[in-house]
């Protein structure tokens, strides 16, 4: 038997073990009672403590009151970079934004699954759309259930992602209230941009992906 078996068994073995803690009827309330303490009472103070959260962990926060803004507003940094090549993946809106886009910039964007990681590799810019964002930690939920590729959510080395303010949920048991068991099984959740403090404890951003993360928010879908 190999050690991957061992362990395994030895997983699958403590899983069919009652818990040694004794159940508290009580802790399902008293952590619903304190959640909702913490929790804004309105989708923008969501927003607020979203960006708060987000720009903790070095990301990027700019509000949009429509969807042509939140495309103007891409434009403006795409303007910032003006040699850049992106990859998008994701809705009918990034796919708008995309093509146009593409008048001014290489879009990196392939069918073949044998040449898209290389390829988007090299795009300079990833322009995304996620399932959910979590507004106490400003974490995006990435699911891949829809989404053809994962490649630009993570590969290029600025993240551009579009968020609808009704995709915000308060926190994490929020979140796995609204998504079934199916899809957490096949998601990612993202902080702010790669960081690292290893090596001296010296922060190192876009150490293991992408060095900068923009998260636009949009008022109205």
């Amino acid at each position: 038997m190999s050690s991957r078996d061992i362990i395994l068994n030895k997983i699958k073995a403590s899983l069919k073990n009652p818990s040694h803690l004794p159940d508290d009827p009580e802790v399902d309330e008293q952590i619903t009672e304190s959640l909702a303490t913490l929790t804004p009472k309105s989708v923008d103070d969501l927003a607020a403590q979203f960006q708060t959260e987000l720009e903790t962990v070095s990301g990027e926060y700019l509000a949009a009151s429509s969807e042509e803004e939140a495309a103007r507003l891409v434009r403006t940094l795409f303007n910032e970079m003006p040699d850049a090549t992106f990859a998008s993946s994701g809705s009918a809106l990034i796919t708008r934004i995309a093509e146009q886009l593409e008048k001014d910039y290489t879009h990196l964007n392939i069918q073949p699954a044998v040449d898209r990681k290389m390829t988007i590799a090299a795009a300079a810019i990833g322009i995304v759309d996620v399932a959910h964002a979590v507004a106490d930690t400003g974490t995006l939920v990435v699911s891949f259930q829809n989404l053809e590729s994962t490649l630009p959510h993570f590969l290029p080395d600025v993240i551009i992602a579009l968020v609808y303010k009704q995709q915000l949920v308060a926190n994490q048991f929020e979140l796995f209230e609204k998504i079934d068991v199916q899809a957490a099984k096949n998601m990612v959740l993202v902080t702010g941009p790669s960081r690292t403090a290893d090596i001296e404890k010296i922060l190192i951003l876009g150490a293991h992906g992408p060095r900068r993360l923009v998260v636009i928010m949009i008022d109205n879908k």
